[in-house]
């Protein structure tokens, strides 16, 4: 039987493995956000950097029924060029996550 739930766990999980490893390869900041069930992530010098550019090969789409949050709201979840995590509001660093 399929399970929705888990399969977007299972992705997500590999996703976020993958943009982390981006990260460290490229020794850019790689930052992640969700739009509604899309995760999208973009790059850029640090994670404080006031643009980031869009890495159209790092998109991942959520199975349909599924959905995805980071609180608070308008947060986003960012790679530094080490691979360390750290979650953003608003550009500001907030702490670990």
């Amino acid at each position: 039987m399929y399970d929705p739930l888990s399969d977007a766990v299972s992705r997500t999980e590999g996703y976020l493995k993958q943009v982390r490893a981006k990260a460290m390869a490229t020794t850019s900041a790689y930052r992640v956000s969700v739009n509604g069930n899309r995760l999208e992530a973009a790059y850029a010098g640090t994670c404080r950097s006031p643009s980031f550019t869009p890495d159209p090969a790092l998109q991942m789409e959520l199975p349909q029924g599924v959905s995805a949050a980071l609180t608070p709201g308008g947060a986003a979840l960012c790679f530094t060029s080490r691979g360390l995590l750290m979650l953003l509001n608003g550009g500001s660093y907030t702490g670990e996550p």
